[in-house]
Order: structure tokens, then sequence, then C-alpha cells
């Protein structure tokens, strides 16, 4: 088989086949698989994506390669996601236990949700709001030091809508949202040449989140990057990937989440839930860089202002992946844009500046329930620019930078779809 070769979470039949083909392969974990209302989420977050991609027939120009890669929901408990090369095509994998911790995350959100700013909300008695508390267990669930059982991920997700016609957005889209960024930021690895190229540069044939591993280090090849550099550039690529194709899904095509909760959907809202799930994403991943490279995180070094050449905006961290904070900023970069460009061309240019204005005051809501949200107001700011912004940028840049270099090597390695959904459906 080609394109994505997508084993779902259900026991289904069709599946079978794959389910055990894995077993062939050495190193591989179990996938997880079950009939129960997490496998029923799962699937409806993460199989249109799938589908999607899989019938566009990636095709790599140079070699003729039709791409291939294995992608289920694994047993593994010690790595939450990792996308890998492999003899015959690619995997990715993402693990049930951190689903489930994600599950508990997203629900532990709801009483703030339940607050969000809407532009279409009625305005409520002063003192009738609940009143929010710092949520210790939450703060717990983000930092990873809280596992999730299987029967407390059932029971929490038993409490999550099932079908419309009209379902209000809450913690269960922002679970999906965070599925779909994970997915496709692991799709984006080995559809864009990231893995085939670092195995034909470095050996290195696995990107596994949250890996202490993959060290920095001195620049090689004649090269003014650093290894750990390149590997920074290529997890900013494959963000910007994710994020792209969710945010043209939610205003110009399919979105899962609509789907759901359809028929009508207010955009500002929409696009709210999605930048709370970019916070989560954020948090998650700022907080385990804190454990594994404790000293090795983004910070604004001080001006010179003794010396005649000016310091760097930016320090580089010596980490495999770029610091959250840069990750973040980069997340609601992309999706500013493209939410520019369709409020110019759908005549309803308020659209940005009103997603912006409700995700910043959330912000503080959500820092009602956990200290770790204020943390990104200075990167939330959107009239103006923080010094902490253009530091941010300034890196983003330099990252960007590096992957136009390495473009060509990535045109190589990279595979391009050849047929579209639209040519796959019956007329």
């Amino acid at each position: 088989m080609t394109g994505i070769d997508f084993i779902g979470p259900s026991l289904r039949s069709a599946e079978n086949q794959l389910a055990n083909e894995i077993a062939r392969f050495q190193g591989l974990p179990k996938p997880y698989r079950r009939n129960n209302r997490i496998s029923e989420y799962l699937s409806r977050a993460s199989f249109f994506d799938a589908f999607e991609l899989g019938v566009q027939n990636h095709r790599n120009h140079g070699s003729g390669e039709m791409f291939r890669c294995l992608s289920y929901y694994s047993e593994d408990e010690e790595n939450p996601a990792r996308a890998s090369k492999e003899e015959f095509g690619y995997v990715v994998i993402l693990s049930a236990e951190f689903i489930r911790r994600l599950v508990k995350i997203s629900s532990r959100l709801e009483a703030a949700l339940d607050r969000r700013p809407r532009a279409s909300s009625k305005p409520t008695l002063a003192g009738r709001e609940p009143v929010l508390r710092q949520d210790r267990e939450l703060n717990t669930l983000l930092a990873g030091d809280r596992r999730v059982s299987e029967p407390e991920a059932l029971r929490l997700i038993s409490k999550w809508p099932s079908e419309g016609p009209q379902i209000e957005l809450g913690s269960w889209a922002v679970f999906c949202d965070l599925m779909r960024l994970i997915w496709l930021h692991e799709w984006a690895h080995a559809l864009c040449g990231h893995l085939a190229l670092l195995k034909n540069r470095r050996g290195i044939s696995t990107f596994s989140e949250f890996s202490t591993k993959r060290s920095g280090g001195s620049p090689n090849e004649g090269r003014n990057f650093a290894p750990n550099e390149i590997m920074q550039a290529l997890e900013v690529h494959a963000d910007e990937f994710a994020v792209r194709y969710c945010i043209d899904g939610i205003l110009w095509r399919r979105d899962p989440v609509a789907e759901i909760a359809g028929p009508r959907i207010d955009l500002v809202d929409r696009l709210l839930i999605f930048n709370v799930a970019c916070s989560v994403f954020t948090i998650v991943w700022a907080l385990e860089e804190a454990k594994y490279s404790p000293d090795d995180t983004f910070y604004p070094p001080a001006l010179s202002v003794v010396s005649d050449k000016p310091s760097p905006i930016f320090v580089p961290t010596k980490s495999s992946h770029p610091p959250a904070v840069l990750r973040y900023d980069r997340l609601r970069a992309f999706q500013r844009e493209l939410s520019t460009r369709y409020a110019v061309s759908s005549g309803h240019p308020e659209l940005r500046l009103a997603v912006d204005s409700f995700s910043f005051d959330f912000l503080r809501t959500l820092g009602e329930i956990s200290g770790y949200f204020p943390a990104l107001e200075p990167m939330t700011v959107f009239i103006g620019h923080t010094h902490v912004q253009q530091q941010l940028e300034a890196y983003g840049d330099y990252l960007v930078e590096i992957g136009a270099s390495l473009t060509p090597e990535l045109e190589r390695f990279c595979y391009l779809p050849t047929s579209s959904l639209d040519d796959n459906e019956p007329s």
C-alpha cells in the first residue's frame, strides 16, 4: 500500500492486516486498538486528515518513489510522539498514555472555557459567574507528573458530545485540535523530507518528542549552522505545515470539529478554541524542556552598553527543539496570516482583530486556573510588538534562514501530491 496507512484505534477488520504487519518489524510498539469512546474520538480527530493526505498519492519526483507511512496509536508509554524512517517507508506513532493525559488536560479546561469571550454571548449579571481557582491537578497534568488510566479517560470522554446537529464547542474541541496539530506535525517530518535528510546527513532516523538524545553540536560540513539548529529549523517547518493545514481546513475546506458541532460555526470562537490548543501545546512542551534541559531555555539577553558591537537580540539554545515560546509565536503568526487572508477574501476584515482580542483576554481567564498560562501573554500581544516578541521573531527568522539553506536537499527528499481529494471523490 502507499500513502498514509492509518491503523485506527477501533477494531476495524479492514485494518487487521496492517496491525499484524507491524509485528514483523522489530522495535515497533504494539498498536492501541479498542472499541470504546476514546477510540471513537481519536478516529474523528485524525481519520480525515490521514485519509485526505493518503489519497493525494505523494511521490518523490526525483526517485519516483511513492510515499508510504504507517501511522497508529501505540501501547508505548515512553515516547509520546515519534516519527521514523524505516526500510519500507515511514512510521508515525502517538502514545495512548499521552493521549489519555491530553483528554484530562482538555477536560480540566472546561470551567474556564465556559467563561471564554464570545461575540454572540449575552452579558451576564455581575457576580453570577462561577469563581475560578487554581487547579493543582491541571498543573500536575501539564507538567507530565500525573498518569491517567483508561477507565478515568473513558469516564471523562463519556461526558463529551456524540452527534449534532448543533453542539457547543468546548474541551472536546480543544482535544481534537491538539490531536490534529500533533499528527500533522509528525507527518510533516516524513512528507517534507526532514527524516530522510537527517538520515542521509547524520544517520538519525527517528524524531522523538521530549528526547534528550539529540544534543547540540558544533557547525559541520562547512556550514555555519550547528546540527541542533538545523533540527530546530526542521521542527519549525513541521509546525508551519501543521498549523497551515489545520487553519486552511477551518477557514476554507473541511474541519472535523465543525462537522461534529455544525451546521453553524462562529469562526471567531472556532479560532479561539484552536488558539487554546496551541497554548496547551506550548505549555506541555515548555515544561518538558525544563525537565531535560533546565539551563537551555530561551531568554532575552541584556543588550550591551559598553561595547561598540551590539549584543545579539537572541541566543540560540542547544536543544534539538526550538524553545516552546518561539513555537507558540510562530503558530499564532501563521494562524493570523491565514485569518487575514480569509478576512480580506470574505469581506470580514474584523475577523483577525476579534480572534486576537478574544485570545489575549482569554489567557487571563486561563491564568485563573493555571499559573502557566499568563507566561504566554507577552507573546500574545497583538497591537505593537513587545521586546520579547522582537527577539522571538529574530530567532524565528534565523531558523527560517537555515531552512532556506536546506531547500535544495529537502527538495531531493520530499514527497509532492500528484492528485487531490476531489480526484478521488465520485462525480
